[in-house]
């Protein structure tokens, strides 16, 4: 058995996810993930975006276009970024231009309003 994720396509394979910060200012900053967003890539995600909020980003814009798989971890990653940022009176905004991946994450949880 193989420790990829099956994709639509029939494939397996694993792309570990990758994320760096396209553009940022004091208060703004564009993260974008490459790859699959699941337990292994989890960590670096969120390190990356608690020091943004930590030193004072409010406002994110998270780019998700460029997943290759998403689970539930992924989901607990947006819905934690999100309420840290409203409790300081910020906003998350998730771009993923109909990422198939993503959008059936949300779609499925009842939450793609939430991050739309």
């Amino acid at each position: 058995m193989s420790g990829g994720h099956a994709t639509p396509r029939g494939r397996s394979d694993n792309r570990p996810a990758r994320v760096t910060i396209a553009r940022r200012t004091d208060e703004e900053a564009r993260v974008v993930v490459v790859g699959d967003v699941d337990l292994s890539g989890i960590p670096e995600i969120t390190k990356c975006l608690e020091e943004l909020v930590e030193s004072g980003c409010t406002r994110l814009t998270l780019d998700l276009a460029g997943v290759t798989f998403a689970d539930a971890n992924a989901l607990g990653l947006l819905v934690r970024t999100k309420r840290k940022l409203e409790k300081q009176d910020g906003t998350l905004e998730v771009f993923y231009d109909d990422n198939p991946y993503v959008t059936r994450l949300l779609d499925v949880t009842g939450l793609s309003s939430l991050f739309r």
